[in-house]
């Protein structure tokens, strides 16, 4: 469900897939210390190349931004 909505959040401030790019495989993961929330973002972009007419995938590679909140509980 959190998965969901970043997609969607994402995907409506960039597009997910253009002739160049596709976004692909997303997924959150959540790890808790202290007072210290990170939150880790991946995904697999598949990066393509047109040539003779045709869009060609070239490289997939993986994404992985990471980020930290202080919370108070």
């Amino acid at each position: 469900m959190l998965e969901d909505l970043v997609t969607n959040r994402l995907a409506s401030k960039i597009p997910l897939s253009t002739d160049d790019y596709r976004v692909r495989d997303i997924s959150l993961a959540f790890h808790v210390t202290g007072d210290w929330v990170e939150y880790v973002f991946t995904s697999n972009v598949e990066f393509y190349v047109y040539m003779f007419g045709r869009s060609y995938p070239t490289i997939t590679r993986p994404v992985e931004p990471t980020s930290y909140h202080n919370t108070k509980f």
